[in-house]
């Protein structure tokens, strides 16, 4: 029986393994695959592959062998908050460059059994070599399960594990250094006269023959050499300059500082240099905060006026940069929920100013007295917002809370790190460029924004250990990245969780306003956290509702998962998973179920919503006080679509994200959610006795 396997981390080596698998013939139905995002998504679907998995827990729980297909630095993180998921006797398969099974292994339960290999991309055409370590905990027949999956890829070579940094930098970076061989040879064919193609053909041909000739020979690389060198030829001459460069000399330390990075890979990827240089942001943050703190009213307007005036400028380059990375974006299968979060057309982008704008006149939160009144022998207490300090603010790929964060960091008195996803580094890049250079126009602090140049996860470990430097952590993006934060993190965390929001369709509803309202509510927008993923009808009214609502939904793209009372109204629709219910889909598909009514209603949501966004539609006003009461999100609305929760609907300007906490703050955060408050105390004297 052939096992179900699940790759964790389904980046260039996943999707090459899941390709040798099926060219080899086995079932692509058999494998599954999970990532933060939906990256992989269009790369999975032409290998016929299921959807990305609903979690990494789901993706642990279904499937026999998990491949762990994540960057080495990054499996402290994405492990720990999983360790629950797996189960005894199940067989984990570790790609992680320099990680060792020892180590491994104290990031996983007891009961899991591990192998590590190293495979080469070429593994793709059933053409690889993969290195194996096998775990001593792994069983006789786990092995003669896993043989198979293995023997589909190419030649299996066992080892143990002291040499298996040796044998990635052969065979698994060796590809690379083959591509580099071959460009090389095609740029210096170019140079004696000949066109691209004509260079690129003659060259790949004359490695695959040299390859197939040096096997049909016996294999003796050195002995085919000299017996096709004639003496005081061509090649003669031409081998007697490539000597002289040592080649042998050149390939040996190639290979041993490939091997070295294996090892540094395992202790965490430049850590000293990853330390140092989160140290080094949180220090130059300090005299930015406290110039922030200090900047009265008017200046932070002008502040935040000039960094407008500066991305005004900089419109042009900020665009081209944007183009960079949708390209890199659509070459890596992004989906079209997060092409759209990343696209900053012209139009986008002066929506952004705007917004930019508008911040800078609001309201100065800052000093607000928020309560004020006489305490014992006199004295006079006020209660005053002030700043919280350095705020790090770590998301995804959207553009614009890149320039979001800043404006409301400065005029709320903070000074700013910001971490955005690596899909939109350029754009992030072009745009804080331009703000810091606004800033430094205007003669402030540019460090009152900084940006997280580097992309490798282990930077965030460093960053978050610094309690002293950074007052507040606002986490914004997937699942995986809030628990990572919220794993991490010495410093208090605001959660800004994903967005599992519903409607539901109550009895007493006018089904034109439920329809109106549903169909905004998933379509106007759905790669955004405040559109729906659930949608809940009363059983009394579902005959009625069910097809309308059906035949609005289809017309405009949507997939329906309903459950089996709903199925016999939406002809097309597939039969609802216990998992899509607490799926965010961030696509257009929905997830429909009948409930029995108000109680069903509030408790079926209680269960499944991420408690950011929640509404009910419904003539009823003792429905509608019970589901507000009793529903405990941070947005619950009556007779209105989810897509209201922001900051700039609330009249707060703009947010810095959807707070999920229960604490501090609570839904959109504004200005007045990025200040704390401190006493002030005022006598004439007085002493306590």
């Amino acid at each position: 029986m052939q096992q179900s396997i699940g790759f964790l981390g389904f980046g260039t080596m996943s999707s090459a393994i899941a390709r040798g698998l099926i060219g080899s013939g086995y079932p692509s139905a058999k494998l599954a695959w999970y990532n933060p995002s939906e990256r992989m998504e269009r790369q999975a679907a032409e290998l016929g592959m299921p959807k990305r998995a609903p979690s990494a827990e789901y993706l642990i729980a279904e499937n026999d062998i998990i491949f762990l297909g994540m960057k080495p630095q990054q499996a402290p993180m994405s492990l720990l908050p999983l360790q629950g998921a797996f189960r005894e006797g199940q067989v984990v398969v570790s790609m992680l460059a320099g990680l060792r099974i020892a180590d491994l292994a104290q990031q996983l339960p007891d009961g899991v059994a591990l192998v590590r290999i190293m495979p080469n991309t070429p593994v793709a055409l059933g053409k690889g070599v993969v290195g194996v370590v096998l775990g001593d905990k792994l069983q006789p027949n786990q092995r003669a399960a896993l043989r198979p999956v293995l023997e589909c890829l190419g030649e299996t070579l066992l080892i143990d594990e002291e040499r298996m940094d040796a044998l990635t930098s052969v065979s698994g970076s060796g590809p690379a250094f083959v591509f580099r061989l071959i460009e090389a040879f095609e740029h210096a064919a170019k140079e004696q006269g000949f066109e691209a193609e004509e260079a690129r053909m003659m060259v790949r041909q004359t490695f695959a023959g040299a390859l197939e000739l040096l096997e049909d020979q016996g294999g003796d690389a050195a002995a085919l050499r000299r017996a096709v060198t004639s003496k005081a030829g061509m090649t003669e001459a031409g081998l007697r300059v490539l000597d002289q460069s040592d080649p042998n000399g050149l390939m040996s330390r190639v290979l041993q500082a490939t091997a070295r990075r294996g090892d540094s890979l395992a202790k965490g990827v430049d850590t000293l240099d990853l330390r140092q240089a989160a140290a080094a942001l949180v220090r130059r943050a300090q005299p930015a905060c406290r110039q922030a703190a200090e900047l009265s009213d008017e200046q932070k307007t002008r502040a935040i006026g000039a960094m407008a005036d500066a991305l005004e400028n900089a419109k042009a380059h900020i665009l081209h940069h944007n183009l960079e990375d949708m390209s890199a974006g659509a070459l890596s299968g992004l989906s079209d929920a997060l092409m759209d979060r990343l696209l900053l057309d012209s139009e986008r982008l002066a929506a952004v100013i705007t917004d930019l704008r508008a911040v800078a006149v609001l309201p100065d939160p800052v000093g607000r007295v928020l309560d004020e009144r006489r305490i014992e022998d006199g004295l006079l207490l006020r209660k005053v917002a002030v700043p919280i300090g350095v705020v790090a603010v770590i998301y995804e790929s959207r553009p614009n809370v890149t320039v979001d964060a800043a404006g409301l960091c400065l005029r709320s008195g903070n000074a700013v790190i910001l971490r955005g996803g690596k899909e939109a580094r350029q754009t992030s890049m072009a745009l804080v460029d331009a703000m810091r250079a606004g800033l430094q126009s205007g003669g402030f602090d540019a460090n009152l924004v900084q940006l997280v140049s580097i992309q490798d996860r282990s930077f965030v470990g460093e960053l978050l250990k610094h309690e002293e430097g950074i007052q507040l952590v606002v986490p914004r993006g997937g699942p995986g990245l809030i628990r990572a934060v919220s794993a991490q993190s010495r410093i208090p965390v605001v959660k800004h969780d994903k967005g599992l929001c519903s409607v539901y369709i109550h009895a007493a509803a006018d089904i034109g306003m439920a329809r109106r309202i549903v169909l905004n509510a998933k379509v106007q927008r759905p790669g955004v956290c405040n559109a729906i993923e659930n949608l809940l009808i009363d059983a009394e009214i579902a005959a009625t509702v069910l097809p309308l609502i059906g035949n609005d939904l289809s017309a405009h793209g949507v997939e329906l998962r309903a459950c089996p009372q709903a199925l016999p109204f939406l002809p097309g629709a597939l039969p609802a998973r216990a998992a899509d219910w607490d799926e965010e889909y961030l696509d257009l598909v929905l997830a429909l179920k009948v409930v029995s009514g108000l109680d069903e209603a509030i408790s079926f949501t209680q269960e499944h919503s991420s408690q950011h966004s929640d509404a009910i539609v419904t003539g009823d006003e003792f429905a509608a006080r019970r589901y507000l009461s009793e529903v405990d999100s941070a947005a619950v609305y009556h007779n209105a679509s989810t897509r209201f929760t922001d900051g700039k609907c609330f009249a707060l300007g703009a947010e810095v994200g959807i707070s999920t906490n229960r604490l501090h703050a609570r839904g959109p955060m504004g200005l007045a959610e990025l200040c704390t408050y401190k006493y002030q105390i005022f006598g004439d004297g007085q002493v306590r006795g």
